[in-house]
């Protein structure tokens, strides 16, 4: 995998997709081969690769039900060894962005399965930050790649980033409003979104290069425009490099980019409570325990 790739990793069940994440992140030592994390092995090396990771793993077991959000939070972030004061600011901040902040003292066994994953991502991006210095650092000191902070439109970047994001939960929302009504294992479903996000929005190629008769596609999905903005407010000059949107201005990308989020959380919240009601008169949902 490269650096800022995202990679979907699918299979039948017993395929060994969880041995793999296990072997990954230094939980279980292979039996054959090698694997490497960052440049470090895996095996060999684990003290050093455990800083540069993390991971978020669904299913019911989510931190000690003993502790509330906070003290659960502050303990995983202790096994990385990061100081306590700031711990406490990135778990209050963090819990802000997700809207946690008003059970930050709740036991996490009465959390609901929903929050439950909310609080595993916030542990998941307490440490995310080291691993991007330690790339950052390494970019600059042995590729000699320039980091000029001066060059970044950081005002753009920030506004992109947070309209980005609720976008993506969004459209995650309508996914999981689609599992809903799945009640087993059916990875097609991640296979075409994995796909269509690669081929559809830009993210590797212009969308030029698409046939014309599914290029119109890409400028539906509302991740092209953000990968645009997040290109130019991060290498400027560069992004031109990628002419689908070269005709349209950051305001005019951003009016976009805020239309189609507002679109999609209008069909996320409809979608997700249409499923939401067939899956429990089908039987899908427990009624007690929402599960």
């Amino acid at each position: 995998m490269r650096q800022g790739e995202l990679f979907g990793l699918l299979g039948p069940n017993g395929a060994g997709k969880t041995t793999l994440i296990k072997i990954l992140t230094t939980l279980l030592a292979p039996n054959s081969g090698r694997a490497w994390v960052s440049g470090f092995d895996v095996a060999k090396e684990p003290g050093k690769t455990r800083p540069l990771i993390n991971m978020v793993s669904g299913g019911e077991s989510s931190g000690y039900g003993l502790l509330t959000v906070r003290e659960n939070l502050w303990m995983f972030s202790q096994f990385y060894g990061l100081p306590s004061k700031e711990s406490y600011q990135r778990i209050d901040a963090l819990l802000k962005i997700v809207g946690l902040e008003d059970r930050i003292h709740t036991k996490s066994s009465d959390l609901s399965t929903s929050l439950r994953q909310k609080m595993n991502i916030v542990r998941g991006f307490l440490t995310g930050s080291i691993s991007v210095f330690i790339t950052i650092g390494f970019g600059v000191l042995f590729l000699h790649v320039p980091l000029i902070f001066a060059n970044v439109d950081w005002p753009l970047f920030i506004v992109a980033l947070l309209i980005g994001v609720s976008m993506l939960a969004m459209m995650g929302l309508i996914l999981a409003s689609i599992t809903l009504l799945i009640a087993h294992h059916f990875f097609l479903i991640g296979e075409a979104v994995a796909g269509a996000l690669f081929l559809l929005s830009g993210a590797i190629f212009p969308l030029d290069v698409l046939p014309a008769w599914i290029r119109p596609v890409g400028f539906v999905v509302p991740i092209t425009y953000w990968l645009e903005l997040m290109r130019r407010s991060l290498i400027g000059n560069v992004a031109q490099a990628f002419p689908t949107l070269s005709h349209f201005s950051n305001l005019q990308l951003l009016g976009i980019l805020i239309g189609l989020t507002i679109l999609f959380a209008i069909m996320s919240t409809f979608i997700f409570r249409f499923c939401d009601y067939r899956a429990r008169e089908a039987g899908l949902i427990d009624r007690v325990t929402n599960y």
